[in-house]
Parts: structure tokens; C-alpha cells; sequence
């Protein structure tokens, strides 16, 4: 294995490419202490003590990250990409997290679901969930536990645009039915919403 390149992220780390590929980031004392230049062989036994330093790393970064907030395993895996981790590492470091339950993408969803399900719709809930990487099966199975009507979330959450809409012109109308599509409501929510409201069925 052969150092083919080492290029600066910033005046502190560089990031390592060996046989022409990127291996991983390392802080510029660190590429002293092991001797990493340029055209450089790069030995099994400073391999390995490279993976030990990120391995260390990457674990306590993670740590550091779940301090703030909860994340699903795509998250974090992505956290650990733009770090410039080896894949060997962020799957070790996201085992570790899921062994001792920092990263459990089920109880995410649950979470997520019990935090908003009363003010967002269903169909805007599944699309964040979706971006966040969860699967569709576990966001359907954990969605359709909730039979919660979209219409009855418009009228206790969002009354005021409601009425806001019965007296106001055509084009002020138009932006308020935006505000709702945005949450994810459908038109035909919004419209069961608006005749429950006139219809005094709250």
C-alpha cells in the first residue's frame, strides 16, 4: 500500500489516499508521529494503529453527537462519512452504539411519532421519517397504530388560519391553504377541516 496523495482539509488535518483512494483524515500530528508522506509505504502494522486512533475517534464523536439529540443509524452514518471515516470503522462504531442501545431506529420513530403526530400530518411525518432513512415498512407499521384524523389535527391546531380563510379574498385564501399543504395536509383535509369548522362539528 502506497501513499499516493495527502491533501489539506484545513490547517490542522489532511486527508490520506493510499493506491489512489481515500482512506481517511488524520490531524498533522498524527501524520508525523507515523510517519505518513507522500509516496510513502504504508505498512499492515501503522494500518492498524491508523484504525485504532479512528476507531477511538469516531466513537467518542458519536457520543458527542447523541449528547445534543437523538439520531437513526443513517444519520449518524452520514455524520461519520462527511468525518471522512473508513466504512470499516463507522459500521464497528455503529454496531457499538446499537449494542448498547444509543442508537435504536425504532424507538426513533416512536419518539418522532408521539412529539408530532398532533400537529403534523401523517403524510409529512412519513416524509421526514423517510429522509431521516427509516424504512417505509417500520414508518407504516408504527403510523397506522395512530388513528389520528389529519382534519381533526387542521381544526385543534390550526383554527385560526381556518377562519382566517372564510371572510378573506380569493388570493390571501390561496396562501393560507399554502401554509397548510406545506404541514403536509391534503386540500381534501383542509377543505373536511374547513366545512366541520362552519358546520360547528367541533
Amino acid at each position: 500500500m502506497i501513499i499516493t496523495d495527502i491533501v489539506d482539509i484545513d490547517r490542522k488535518r489532511s486527508k490520506i489516499y493510499v493506491d489512489n483512494e481515500l482512506l481517511c483524515s488524520l490531524y498533522k500530528g498524527e501524520m508525523i508521529r507515523l510517519g505518513i508522506k507522500k509516496h510513502n509505504e504504508l505498512s499492515q502494522d501503522t494500518l492498524t494503529e491508523i484504525y485504532s486512533v479512528l476507531y477511538k475517534r469516531a466513537r467518542e464523536r458519536s457520543f458527542c453527537i447523541l449528547t445534543i439529540r437523538d439520531y437513526t443509524e443513517y444519520e449518524m452514518r452520514n455524520k461519520l462519512k462527511r468525518g471522512y471515516y473508513p466504512e470499516e470503522i463507522i459500521c464497528k462504531v455503529i454496531d457499538k452504539l446499537k449494542e448498547y442501545g444509543y442508537i435504536d431506529d425504532e424507538r426513533f420513530v416512536n419518539n418522532y411519532i408521539d412529539r408530532y403526530i398532533n400537529d403534523e400530518s401523517k403524510r409529512l411525518i412519513r416524509m421526514k421519517l423517510s429522509s431521516k432513512g427509516i424504512s417505509e415498512e417500520l414508518i407504516k407499521g408504527k403510523l397506522s397504530n395512530n388513528n389520528i384524523d389529519s382534519a381533526q389535527i387542521i381544526l385543534d391546531k390550526h383554527s385560526k388560519i381556518l377562519n382566517e380563510m372564510i371572510d378573506c379574498d380569493d388570493k390571501t385564501k390561496s396562501k393560507l391553504m399554502s401554509r397548510l399543504l406545506r404541514r403536509g395536509f391534503s386540500f381534501e383535509d383542509i377543505t373536511r377541516a374547513s366545512n366541520m369548522l362552519k358546520s360547528n362539528e367541533v
